[in-house]
């Protein structure tokens, strides 16, 4: 179903909101992302780690997301542009989410001390998690074009548009194809990583506490 023309004015002011705000964000980071990259590539002599690798990833991943769903949204496309782009913009979400989702997993194994039974209940939720987030992504899409941008441009609308807007509409939004469970999945898993995180550490710092009160009371 295509967006009201208020819908769009709103969808438009925040997408160009999220590309300046993204756009200095990156530029403003760049100088640090280099030097963590450089040290890196020195300390590890010529080898890059998996924490710097899932850096560069979520980095590069973020741009292309930003630039493809932008990109679908900006452009005028025709009904058959749109039949071999409109899964694009989706299919790049889904892989920014497997990388947040890897660096998450790899700091709440790294904070349990490389813990066997962490890492597999990691790797098993990972797995499944990821599985649910392309499923119900990408199965029951069909392409939509809307007229919006055209009309807002100053053309004339059209009940059933030849050109505008690409984006992937689920066929049935009451279906588990719609796209709040995707992001439902996205919360659980991130709501799982961060309590296995902050569960370690706790228990890091009662340690730590412990440990430091009873050299006090040996003194």
């Amino acid at each position: 179903m295509p967006m009201s023309s208020t819908d769009y004015l709103i969808t438009f002011a925040i997408r160009v909101t999220s590309l300046a705000v993204a756009g200095y964000d990156y530029l403003e980071t760049l100088p640090s992302a280099l030097k963590f990259y450089h040290h890196q590539w020195s300390e590890r002599r010529r080898r890059i780690g998996a924490s710097a690798f899932l850096f560069f990833l979520i980095r590069i991943s973020s741009i292309l997301v930003l630039a493809i769903s932008n990109y679908g949204f900006f452009t005028k496309f025709t009904q058959t542009g749109c039949d071999h782009y409109y899964l694009l913009p989706p299919a790049f979400k889904v892989v920014q989410g497997m990388v947040s989702h890897g660096i998450l997993g790899l700091r709440a194994y790294t904070v349990s001390s490389k813990n066997k039974w962490v890492g597999w209940s990691l790797l098993t939720m990972f797995v499944i998690v990821v599985i649910l987030e392309w499923i119900t992504t990408m199965v029951g899409r069909i392409a939509e074009l809307d007229d919006n941008m055209v009309t807002f441009l100053g053309g004339k609308s059209d009940s059933q548009p030849t050109v505008g807007s690409c984006r992937a509409q689920s066929v049935n939004t009451n279906t588990l194809y719609s796209a709040w469970i995707y992001y439902a999945l996205v919360i659980v898993f991130d709501v799982a990583t961060t309590a296995i995180t902050i569960f370690y550490l706790v228990k890091q710092l009662k340690l730590t506490f412990n440990s430091r009160l009873s050299q006090v009371v040996r003194r």
